[in-house]
This record gives structure tokens, C-alpha cells and sequence, in this order.
């Protein structure tokens, strides 16, 4: 098998498509299809674009099936904090800042908390044990860990079922060990849970990674857009009903859509 149909074949395992199922959503015939894994046709970059595409493929992981394809790269990469990101962060700044009295938070692909408004600060402050606030916080692991937010939400088996879900649906990436070291410690948290897999959310509901509207942006590290990494997404989900919530405040956005919560600080 070549390099390139070992890398689709692993991603239409990682999405739970057959041939066949990939073949029809992305327009090509499944003879074409199994040609292209097996070797025996080259495809041709957009052919390569779009099957990443169907497959939801992050942005950074299109990359490495162009160049298995032997194709040069399409996005580029640039961290966040790099000097020629200065525009960037000062864009992603002033959308936090316009969010407030909202909690509003910038997130990598691994949703490790880059930057946040005060309205976040004092959120997760008051749900979130100080311990899971350290050097590196990861809001997954602030939801889902014991001592986070899971504590405050009410219908908690409804929203992790969903969050789950999705943080396996993005997180299933073939040979990054990060994120699936963080995906078996989410899983750990949560239990077990019947047909994961049938409650993944629709393709196309929501850019890999990307928060809502309301609340959270998805920086990725740079590569996951070509204005440098930025985001901006509407996610469809179940809304958390939490212990900490407000009665007068019920018909409000809400403020922190990567949990879907109404939980006031």
C-alpha cells in the first residue's frame, strides 16, 4: 500500500467510513477510491483536497497527505505567539474584550486555554478547582476532570455524551500521541458510554476544534487558517442546566459555548 492510502485508510477508520461511504460523499466512484489506496492511481491534489475534506481532516493533517501525494504543503503554520501573529492576537483580543460580561477563551487544537477575557478568568475560577489552573490548563480536562466543571452541571451524562463525542471526532488523528493521550484521560473521566460513535455531531455542524460564537475560538497553533489560525464557529449541541445558574438570567446567551452553559460566576 502506498503512503497516501495508508493515511486515508487510517482516517476513514479514525471517521467510520467504508469505502463506499467515503466514495459517495466525495464524488468518486469506490473503484477510483480503492485505486488510490491500493496505489495503482495517482491522485491528483484536489483529488487529495477533497477526500481531506470529506474526512474532516485538520488543516495541518491535509498537509502531511499532500506531501505523502508528493504534493507541496497549503497552510501554513505560525504559533500564536510569534511576532508576525501581533495582528492576529490583537484581533482575537478585542473579540474577547467585546465579549464581556461573557466569558469568551482562545483555544488551541488540544483546547489548551491560550488567552481569555476577565469574565472567563472569574468563571472558571469559581467552577473549576485551582489545581486544574495551573501552567497549562486544558479546558477538556477542566470540564471533564472530577474536580471541574462537571460538578455544576445537573444533566451532566447529556452534555459529556455530546462533548465526548466530539473531542473524539476531533481529537482521532493518526500518529499524534498528544492528542490521543489526552482523548484516553477524557475517556477515563467520563466512563463508558454506549454508541460513541452514533452520537459523534453531524459533519459540517462545526470547524474541527472551533468553539461557538459566543464564547470559544480555536487559534490551532497558526495552521488553521491561512489568516494565520483564527477560527470562528457556531457548535450544535445539548445545553448544560447548571446548579450555579441564575434563574433571572435564563433567557441570556450563552457565555461560554464550548461547555453550552448558563453558569453565571
Amino acid at each position: 500500500m502506498s503512503p497516501i492510502g495508508k493515511l486515508l485508510r487510517e482516517w476513514r477508520s479514525a471517521r467510520g467510513f467504508s469505502q463506499l461511504d467515503l466514495a459517495m460523499r466525495a464524488g468518486f466512484s469506490s473503484r477510483h477510491l480503492s485505486f488510490i489506496e491500493t496505489g495503482r492511481t495517482q491522485p491528483s491534489r484536489q483529488a487529495l483536497l477533497i477526500l481531506a475534506e470529506t474526512l474532516e481532516v485538520p488543516l495541518r493533517e491535509r498537509n502531511r497527505l499532500l506531501e505523502a501525494g508528493g504534493y507541496a504543503h497549503v497552510y501554513r503554520q505560525t504559533p500564536l505567539d510569534a511576532d508576525e501573529m501581533r495582528h492576529v492576537r490583537g484581533v482575537l483580543q478585542f473579540i474577547l474584550d467585546r465579549h464581556e460580561p461573557y466569558g469568551a477563551v482562545v483555544l488551541d487544537r488540544y483546547s489548551n486555554l491560550l488567552m481569555g477575557n476577565a469574565a472567563a478568568t472569574r468563571m472558571l475560577g469559581t467552577l473549576v478547582d485551582s489545581t486544574l489552573l495551573s501552567s497549562s490548563p486544558n479546558l477538556l480536562r477542566m470540564v471533564f476532570h472530577p474536580l471541574g466543571g462537571r460538578r455544576h452541571i445537573v444533566n451532566w451524562n447529556e452534555v459529556s455524551r455530546h462533548l465526548l463525542a466530539r473531542a473524539d471526532r476531533e481529537l482521532s488523528v493518526p500518529g499524534d500521541e498528544t492528542a490521543a493521550a489526552l482523548l484516553r484521560e477524557l475517556r477515563e473521566y467520563a466512563g463508558p458510554f454506549d454508541s460513541l460513535r452514533s452520537l459523534r455531531p453531524r459533519a459540517g455542524a462545526a470547524g474541527a476544534g472551533a468553539g461557538g460564537a459566543g464564547g470559544a475560538t480555536d487559534a490551532g497553533g497558526g495552521a488553521g487558517a491561512a489568516a494565520g489560525g483564527a477560527c470562528f464557529a457556531q457548535e450544535a449541541g445539548p445545553v448544560a442546566t447548571t446548579s450555579a445558574r441564575n434563574p433571572a438570567q435564563t433567557n441570556r446567551p450563552d457565555i461560554f459555548n464550548r461547555l453550552t452553559s448558563q453558569a453565571e460566576s
